[in-house]
Parts: C-alpha cells; sequence; structure tokens
C-alpha cells in the first residue's frame, strides 16, 4: 500500500487473490485505453524490457506518453523525461 503523502500522484495498485479457474502469478484486468494517460520506467529499467514492454502499447494507445526516470545523484532528486520509443506502436 501506498503512503498518503503520495495520494497527489493519484495512482492506482490492484491486488488481489487469484480467481476461480485462473492459473499463474498474475492475472489480466481489461480497461479502456484512456484509464492509461502515461507509462513510468524506473532509471534502472533495461532496454530489452522497455522495448518489450512499449511494444504491448498498440491499437488505442497512441496517447499514452513514455516517461524514464532519470537519477541527479548531485541534487539528490529524481525527475522524469519523455522516453525515445525502441519498439514503434501500431497506428
Amino acid at each position: 500500500m501506498k503512503h498518503t503523502h503520495w495520494a497527489h500522484e493519484f495512482e492506482w495498485r490492484v491486488i488481489t487473490y487469484r480467481r476461480p479457474g485462473e492459473a499463474g502469478l498474475y492475472s489480466d484486468y481489461g480497461f479502456h485505453p484512456w484509464e492509461l494517460p502515461a507509462i513510468y520506467f524506473g532509471s534502472r529499467i533495461t532496454d530489452e524490457d522497455s522495448r518489450g514492454l512499449t511494444s504491448l502499447l498498440t491499437h488505442g494507445f497512441q496517447h499514452v506518453r513514455i516517461l524514464k526516470a532519470v537519477e541527479n545523484q548531485k541534487e539528490l532528486k529524481i525527475t522524469f523525461e519523455p522516453m525515445e520509443l525502441h519498439a514503434k506502436r501500431a497506428p
């Protein structure tokens, strides 16, 4: 659970038990594409992982902004900058 100090981020996390008839470690939940305005990657994401994840943004997700954390050790802060896409998204 996220601390209330971060409530201004309006982030949602879904945690649930496995539903009857499901197998595996995770489930997919349907949502409307416009419910996903942006994806924020951590500063240490690998190129392979970012390629794989951005390749999933197909039909209806062209509006999604992709941002990557950039660490500033000198100022001890993290900023998010638009990320160049490694994989083309479907139109």
